[in-house]
């Protein structure tokens, strides 16, 4: 019986077909290079990897350390994020609090300081969009609510209670 000599489609599938040298572990190609540092050097040094929940454990028990790194836990927003907020609440209640373009004229202000309020207030209307500013003062509610918030991520950030400065 003659065998016939595989063809090179057939040999170019198998190789398809074969997991790839760094898929060869499973599916963490970071695992799989720290097993394959530790078989070609034989370190002097224990390569220890950590799982998620561990990380998740050393972190709750320590978030003085986690706040300093700005690491976020499943429980505690990172800082960066809570300071984006307070940023985005801030432009909002600045924006609200400067008066209507109609009205720019009755302040007795340099020209060039209305000039900068109301292109400030431009690229707020930009960034923000005009009705979303809109819902802001829709009502007394919609403007304590928004005061609320900005007092408490910066009661968060350690500033005193009550804290609505623009």
């Amino acid at each position: 019986m003659d065998q016939q000599p595989e063809s090179r489609e057939s040999a170019a599938q198998d190789k398809i077909d074969e997991p790839a040298p760094e898929d060869a572990g499973g599916g963490n190609g970071a695992k799989n290079w720290l097993a394959d540092y530790e078989r070609s050097n034989r370190p002097p040094f224990r390569v220890r990897v950590w799982e998620k929940p561990q990380l998740l454990q050393l972190v709750a028990k320590n978030l003085d350390i986690a706040f300093r790194h700005d690491v976020g836990t499943s429980t505690l927003r990172r800082v960066s994020e809570i300071l984006s907020a307070e940023s985005e609440l801030a432009d909002r209640l600045w924006y609200e609090r400067k008066p209507l373009d109609e009205n720019v004229d009755l302040y007795d202000c340099a020209d060039d300081i209305k000039a900068g309020m109301l292109a400030a207030k431009r690229e707020m209307e930009q960034q923000y969009c005009v009705e979303e500013l809109a819902k802001d003062v829709e009502s007394d509610w919609n403007w304590g609510y928004l005061s609320g918030r900005i007092s408490a991520l910066r009661w968060v950030l350690g500033e005193d209670w009550g804290m609505l400065d623009s």
